[in-house]
């Protein structure tokens, strides 16, 4: 009869898991890098920031805001995870840290707009609205994907903040208009 595998880590006996290492082992070289790597232990502060690369790269978006801090511990959806009672967003947590509360009915932009980063300096409390359209004029350069101009004449805003086109718009009118003339004449 064939023995179990074990663990490739000197000294440990426990039953393998994946990639040659036990669940623990594995579990540390996922969460630190390093199979030696403990749980830090102390206070929320001495917990969060030996996660942080504070090397981070220079947001494309806004280099002058300076390198951002990464959080590389683990991440939901883009954003860095610290879960001190019940789980918070890292961002969230670094910017109490740094200013204290997040205003009622205000949430954090990311200026830089990197999810992972927790620089306090690249985050700012603004409201739903201005976050959206903020992360919108991010991504749109002042075109449509169809290549006509934002300008003040051809953008609308839907209720939620999303910016649209109104040549684009048009267009698809006058092409729904067509289609269900021609439904009707065939």
């Amino acid at each position: 009869m064939l023995d179990k595998p074990t663990c490739s880590v000197p000294e440990c006996t426990r039953a393998h898991d994946c990639h040659g290492f036990c669940k623990l082992h594995g579990g540390r070289i996922r969460r630190h890098g390093d199979i030696s790597a403990h749980r830090i232990r102390g206070t929320l502060e001495e917990r969060f920031w030996p996660k942080v690369n504070k090397v981070g790269p220079l947001p494309d978006y806004a280099p002058h805001l300076g390198p951002c801090w990464l959080r590389m511990a683990g991440k939901i959806r883009g954003y860095g995870n610290f879960r001190p009672q019940g789980g918070t967003q890292a961002h969230r947590f670094a910017y109490s840290l740094e200013f204290g509360t997040i205003p009622d009915g205000l949430e954090l932009d990311h200026l830089c707009r990197n999810r992972a980063c927790v620089r306090p300096s690249h985050l700012e409390a603004v409201t739903g609205l201005v976050n959206i359209r903020r992360g919108y004029a991010a991504r749109y350069t002042g075109f449509c994907r169809h290549g006509h101009p934002y300008t003040p004449e051809n953008s609308g805003y839907r209720p939620s903040g999303k910016r649209y086109c109104r040549l684009c718009q048009r267009e698809r009118g006058i092409h729904r208009r067509r289609k269900a003339l021609e439904l009707r004449n065939a």
